[in-house]
């Protein structure tokens, strides 16, 4: 991805990362490789929706029509991924609620990027200055790569082998874009329906 991407294009990067590593818990059975894998992504994102928080809800707020209620709906989705993934942390694999909590997580974080990638940037790249939207694409790409080196909250994210700049690097658990059919776990054979959300 170039190093002057505008928020748009970082944050449909991001997306394109989470979106595989939902795919992915999707296809898997309990396993441990799973687990690792529901912690993994439920950290980034949300690291992903902080980071969102700090410089994208401001410019939505800014520049959108209904911006303040965009970025007050963004905001109480912050908050219920913090409280599912503290959920998620405080219960045991084996616990039957775990697999509730996993799909939850899958299934928000899908509802996440459709929003975001059909209704909300959409508008805002046709409301806000190129200018601005390339600052704001250098914010958010700072704010995700600080963030996960620790040099800034949030804290507690993982990166998955990939930089926000789509540059490779080594994961910080070895998990590395696992392969589902040769680490030991069964798959489901086919991808998780995307759950339609409601965009009005």
């Amino acid at each position: 991805m170039p190093e002057g991407a505008d928020a748009a294009t970082e944050l449909s990067h991001e997306h394109a990362v989470l979106e595989r590593m939902v795919t992915r818990i999707a296809g898997l059975t309990p396993c441990p490789e799973r687990t690792d894998l529901v912690r993994e992504t439920g950290e980034r994102f949300l690291t992903h929706a902080r980071v969102e928080q700090s410089f994208l809800c401001p410019a939505l707020r800014g520049s959108l029509p209904k911006g303040v209620d965009d970025a007050a709906e963004e905001g109480e989705r912050q908050r219920d991924a913090e409280q599912l993934i503290e959920e998620l942390r405080s219960t045991d694999e084996d616990d039957s609620e775990y697999a509730t909590l996993a799909n939850r997580l899958v299934l928000d974080i899908q509802q996440h990027i459709e929003r975001q990638e059909t209704v909300l940037l959409p508008t805002l790249v046709d409301t806000c200055p190129q200018e601005e939207l390339n600052r704001l694409g250098r914010q958010l790409r700072s704010g995700l790569e600080d963030s996960r080196s620790g040099n800034a909250p949030p804290p507690g994210a993982h990166d998955y082998g990939e930089t926000a700049s789509g540059e490779t690097g080594p994961p910080t658990t070895g998990l590395a874009e696992p392969d589902p059919m040769s680490a030991g776990c069964a798959t489901e054979g086919s991808r998780v329906r995307r759950t339609e959300c409601a965009l009005g």
